[in-house]
């Protein structure tokens, strides 16, 4: 096995609305590993079609899916994407000249910015941009936290660089209001999960009063969501709506 092989890893679930420029876009890698949580939308037919090595598995939280993908890759190095993220071509032909010269090169860790869109719109403001986030990486030198939601990929030495490169991935986010409503409320329970599981108690009244209050002024007045119109505005209020149906939802646990 090649030490520049590249395993283009996916975790995936009724994708199948977005998943075909995805793998598309995935062409260049050495292989293509999608591990599927039981989809009933044609994703599974899709990755076939794309020729990825497609593995069946039940859901348990999203970095240990990730975990187990990266498991079953055959190569040194794992591109981790989303199945709503495209590469670019610019980026594709920079991790393609990083492959070639991978054995001189140190970094266990590298970064991708994303450009973020929603609704099919750009989104340049409101904490969505820049949107930098570990994605290429040397296998067996970091690992995906744990968590319900929100996972991150951490090297294994506290001492492990981290770079960035320059080419982007189009992160085709929300394509309707009503797709975002449904996932805040799906990541509002699994996030409440995780706070009740962290601070070892619900939080106060005060909490669910003011976090989401916070949020918003965060997101459309600090991060200067209002400078992307109306669609800043709508980010930032369900943004506000997330924090509300996680507070409250650890809020009124047993």
């Amino acid at each position: 096995m090649s030490k520049n092989f590249l395993s283009a890893t996916l975790i995936t679930k009724n994708a199948a609305e977005t998943l075909g420029p995805v793998l598309e876009a995935l062409s260049f890698a050495d292989e293509i590993i999608v591990v599927d949580s039981k989809s009933t939308d044609g994703t599974q037919e899709l990755a076939k079609k794309y020729d990825a090595r497609l593995i069946e598995r039940d859901f348990i939280n999203y970095g240990e899916q990730k975990n187990f993908a990266e498991s079953q890759a055959q190569g040194p190095w794992i591109l981790n994407v989303d199945a709503d993220e495209v590469v670019s071509k610019e980026l594709a032909e920079e991790i393609q000249q990083l492959m070639s010269k991978a054995l001189q090169d140190c970094a266990c860790l590298y970064e991708i910015d994303r450009l973020n869109y929603y609704c099919g719109n750009p989104i340049y403001h409101g904490g969505w941009s820049p949107d930098y986030n570990r994605r290429l990486y040397q296998k067996n030198l970091a690992r995906w936290s744990e968590p319900m939601v929100h996972e991150k990929l951490r090297p294994v030495r506290d001492d492990g660089p981290v770079k960035k490169l320059k080419g982007i991935i189009h992160h085709y986010t929300f394509q309707s209001v009503a797709q975002q409503v449904r996932t805040n409320i799906r990541y509002a329970e699994q996030g409440a999960q995780d706070l009740l599981r962290k601070r070892g108690r619900r939080p106060g009244l005060l909490a669910v009063l003011f976090r989401p209050f916070y949020k918003f002024i965060e997101l459309y007045f600090f991060k200067r969501g209002c400078l992307d119109g109306v669609d800043g505005l709508i980010i930032a209020l369900n943004g506000a709506h997330s924090q509300f149906m996680k507070f409250s939802i650890a809020y009124k646990s047993r």
